[in-house]
């Protein structure tokens, strides 16, 4: 072991359940432990061993005051009795729909109790729960030591997208480059197929949710496919619903106007209309860019919550409380989005190749979108939801 002058002691003093470990060099602590300070009882953090002991089972034991002697008697009733009240709250909640304050309260018992396993599997419980959420964060930096709760998913939250560039341009390749070869090999026959464009839509659709929610989730790597039907109420169903939300309030609009011009001119369908006007593609892909990526955050941080979905107030309250991160998110799709139609454009002019170059990039873009969003929701889900 180094030299303990060298290392700061975290002690966490007995009857403080819950409270802040505070940090001591050695020769505070032994000087505490004369004075009668440090009470027999009291955790203190050994980095070498990481772990938690009492002062009274470590050389310290020597200099502790003798008139405390007896009061270890006193505290030894007083972790019985919490060790009962631990195992009759562990009962309480146990098989029933989880109080999150309930969890962190068994989590600061075991960790009271000297029990780190089970500290850090209650306060993992409550922060799968609760992602990144301040209150508990704070009592797990006050129970736990910086390694113990470090270990723990969803305590920090993740850094911007942007913040690791080639993460993000390289996240579409992380199962190889199979994971795009072959979607880019089926949507190119699906799009050549007549009538069949629609499915192929969808199934763009459902991709792109599937990736936001794997992100969201913290995975490193997008999405297989052979999970999708793993659970079709939340990766099928819950997206077809918001997405059918998001095609009433955005897009009908567009639909009802271009069926009035199709009847009074000589045009059959509203979609042709529509692929006619520039004015409404424009209108119809900003509204998309700017307004679906808050959906989606809100679908996703809200258990796809209808009312909310489909509240565009709420969907903007939304936007405005993610701000300027927000902002560079849809401008990073948007430039995205912008690169994928001039390279489409310019490899149109390559029979056949130049198309399925086009989907394969489209594929790829479609990936980091979704890559960009679900961050957006992991970092803003829990204030959001």
């Amino acid at each position: 072991m180094a030299n303990k002058a060298d290392i700061t002691f975290y002690v966490h003093h007995a009857g403080n359940v819950g409270g802040e470990p505070v940090a001591h060099s050695w020769d505070e602590i032994v000087a505490m432990c004369r004075s009668g300070q440090l009470h027999p009882a009291s955790l203190i953090f050994f980095e070498d061993e990481n772990q938690w002991k009492k002062a009274s089972d470590t050389e310290l034991a020597a200099f502790l005051d003798n008139r405390q002697a007896d009061s270890v008697a006193d505290e030894s009733e007083d972790l019985t009795e919490l060790q009962g009240q631990y195992e009759q709250l562990k009962c309480e909640i146990e098989g029933s729909e989880k109080d999150w304050n309930k969890v962190v309260q068994l989590a600061e018992m075991a960790a009271a109790l000297g029990d780190r396993k089970a500290a850090i599997s209650h306060f993992q419980e409550a922060l799968n729960g609760h992602r990144y959420h301040a209150p508990i964060v704070n009592k797990i930096k006050r129970c736990l030591s910086r390694e113990e709760w470090q270990s723990l998913r969803y305590v920090s939250r993740p850094e911007p997208v942007w913040s690791a560039p080639l993460n993000m341009v390289g996240y579409p390749l992380a199962r190889g480059p199979l994971y795009l070869a072959i979607p880019t090999i089926v949507f190119t026959a699906l799009f050549w197929l007549p009538g069949v464009a629609l499915v192929g839509a969808i199934l763009l659709y459902l991709w792109a949710t599937e990736v936001i929610r794997v992100a969201a989730d913290g995975q490193s790597k997008p999405p297989l496919w052979h999970g999708a039907l793993s659970d079709p109420v939340n990766t099928v169903l819950k997206p077809l619903g918001v997405g059918l939300i998001i095609c009433i309030e955005l897009y009908m609009p567009f639909i009802l106007v271009a069926t009035m011009i199709a009847a009074v001119g000589d045009e059959l369908w509203a979609w042709t209309v529509i692929q006619k006007s520039p004015i409404m593609i424009v209108l119809m892909s900003t509204m998309t860019l700017l307004y679906v990526p808050g959906v989606l955050v809100i679908a996703g941080s809200s258990d796809g919550d209808v009312k909310r979905i489909a509240n565009p107030r709420e969907v903007f309250s939304v936007i405005f409380k993610m701000e300027s991160e927000y902002v560079a998110s849809v401008g990073i799709i948007a430039a995205l989005i912008a690169a994928w139609g001039i390279f489409s454009y310019l490899f149109a002019l390559v029979p056949f190749a130049g198309r399925v170059v086009a989907i394969a990039m489209g594929l790829y873009v479609l990936v980091v979108g979704g890559l960009v969003i679900g961050r957006l929701q992991s970092r803003f889900g829990e204030e959001l939801g």
